[in-house]
């Protein structure tokens, strides 16, 4: 179906958009449109602020990438002891040591094991 319409940008959609378009058909068989509505966002749920939340006050997730587990080339277990000794505190002064004492959750995020051996 080809979307036609004066003053009404019809150009500018992709596949996939959600929307509405009121019009009618016209004679070549192309949609005509007159009006176009976009979907309301879904209600939100409230959630508490940070500040009501004082069990999650001063805690920290740590993001980390490139461990690379298993890899010989890369000095992996280094990588993988240096992160395991920032976490429990055993690098760093008073104030490294503090923020690592407030990590409460880690994520791996990427490039935990070595990359594939790929033939030429």
């Amino acid at each position: 179906v080809r979307l036609t319409g004066k003053g009404v940008a019809v150009d500018c959609f992709v596949t996939g958009v959600v929307l509405a378009v009121k019009g009618r058909v016209v004679a070549n068989g192309e949609f005509e449109v007159d009006e176009i509505c976009y979907p309301a966002p879904a209600p939100q749920a409230t959630r508490p602020l940070a500040t009501e939340a004082p069990s999650s006050a001063g805690r920290h997730v740590l993001l980390c990438s490139g461990l690379r587990v298993g890899d010989d080339a890369t000095s992996s277990a280094l990588n993988l002891e240096l992160m395991c000794d920032y976490v429990t505190g055993n690098l760093g002064g008073a104030n490294e040591q503090g923020v690592a004492a407030s990590v409460a959750r880690a994520v791996i995020c990427g490039g935990a094991l070595p990359a594939a051996d790929v033939p030429a």
